[in-house]
């Protein structure tokens, strides 16, 4: 009877007593589920490999061939890698710790595969002393063939993952890698060590999209960029030479806090041009009258060359006022002079800009590395002072930006960090 047979569970109840318990019976269904899925994830595995693969020495074969590497050296090189990243974990950093054993099971899996050569390498050698063929050889053969590709499925997970497996962490370890090189400047310079942290892997990223992974090509292009980016330099010291002269002479008199101080200066540098000028005509003209000539020709010459700082020297505009007490104007002035120093006749700004500073926000009374500091960017201080065109001068300001950029950045990890401590 199927209604009784129900109700007292079988012959002896024993269907019943399975249900007695329904946490364990949910486990014992459990364990029977995992065992089914991993039967079939490898039932299915073999499936593929048995299907697609055909001819599996041939596929082992093409992993030790290349012009200068092949699969095999390519995953030592991986192993090897691995093994010198590991050593550069902190045991003591929380998460670099929790790093390591992803990196040893990564290492372990690699090494499994490069041991699956084993077998192939020992036929190889049998077969060298023994030019013998017998079938069985060739089964061995084929099987330890097998035994690679079958290595290579299990460890890597290529059934679901296919070829992503492998490189996903090595991505990972990689950037990883990169930070804590970054944050030791290991193998480069401070600048560039500041440059990286603030673009962290942008910047290379950019680079090897734009250029590509040819160095030389890279070379070239920078150097083309070169020439485009000092032209321009060239053109906005042409161009804005006087102006930027008479700016900065107007902010200093009020820093100094004589509203006269721009007529002297720009008077000044018209007699002094004016003089050198007309010494060098009349020494040019060795006859009567080449005093005057010369006079009058460095009179018209100077304030031709410079039409926007001489033509109305004698009535400067005044400037009342002064500074106020966060040193805004000594401050503007400093920013300034500081873009004046990318020009090629920076000695033309000097009598106007030496000893000044652009502050940073973290320097207090005292300066330090983080200022830019215009003196220092000259070989001497006394009248003709000299500056080599170089890249510290012309990206002076914009190393004086990434400097501070920087600190912020460095500031708000500590921060960041002493914050998490706590808990």
């Amino acid at each position: 009877d199927w209604t009784m047979w129900m109700k007292t569970g079988g012959m002896g109840g024993g269907f019943q007593a399975q249900f007695a318990d329904p946490d364990k019976l949910a486990l014992v269904i459990q364990s029977r589920m995992e065992e089914v899925i991993a039967g079939a994830s490898s039932k299915s595995s073999a499936y593929f490999r048995q299907r697609l693969i055909m001819d599996m020495p041939n596929l082992v074969n093409q992993t030790l061939k290349g012009q200068y590497m092949t699969v095999r050296k390519a995953f030592q090189n991986v192993y090897n890698y691995l093994v010198r990243f590991e050593t550069k974990l902190n045991p003591q950093d929380p998460d670099d710790l929790a790093m390591i054993p992803s990196v040893r099971v990564t290492q372990s899996k690699i090494q499994r595969f490069l041991k699956s050569y084993d077998k192939l390498q020992q036929l190889g050698k049998q077969m060298v002393l023994s030019p013998a063929q017998t079938p069985q050889l060739m089964e061995e053969v084929d099987a330890a063939a097998r035994a690679v590709i079958d290595t290579i499925f299990n460890e890597f997970n290529v059934l679901f993952q296919k070829d992503t497996f492998l490189t996903n962490r090595l991505s990972t370890y990689i950037d990883k890698d990169f930070s804590i090189r970054i944050k030791k400047g290991l193998n480069m310079t401070p600048y560039q060590n500041d440059l990286l942290v603030i673009t962290q892997k942008h910047l290379l990223e950019k680079l090897t999209e734009v250029h590509g992974l040819n160095p030389t090509s890279a070379a070239l292009d920078l150097e083309q960029a070169q020439v485009i980016n000092k032209r321009n330099i060239e053109a906005l010291e042409e161009v804005f030479k006087d102006s930027l002269y008479k700016a900065i002479a107007n902010i200093k008199s009020v820093v100094d806090g004589d509203p006269t101080e721009t007529g002297k200066l720009i008077s000044e540098k018209y007699d002094e041009e004016r003089k050198y000028l007309t010494h060098f005509t009349a020494t040019a003209l060795p006859y009567p009258g080449s005093g005057l000539i010369a006079w009058i020709y460095s009179s018209f010459f100077v304030r031709h060359a410079h039409p926007d700082l001489f033509q109305d020297r004698d009535r400067p505009n005044a400037v009342q006022g002064a500074d106020d007490k966060f040193g805004s104007f000594a401050q503007f002035q400093a920013k300034l002079c500081a873009q004046t120093l990318a020009f090629e006749d920076r000695n033309f700004f000097y009598p106007l800009c030496k000893g000044t500073t652009v502050k940073s926000y973290y320097s207090g009374p005292q300066s330090t590395h983080l200022d830019l500091i215009y003196d220092r960017y000259f070989a001497n201080s006394h009248k003709r002072p000299t500056a080599e065109q170089t890249a510290k001068n012309i990206c002076a300001f914009n190393n004086f930006n990434l400097r501070n950029m920087v600190k912020w950045m460095r500031d708000q990890d500590e921060q960041m960090y002493e914050e998490n401590s706590l808990y």
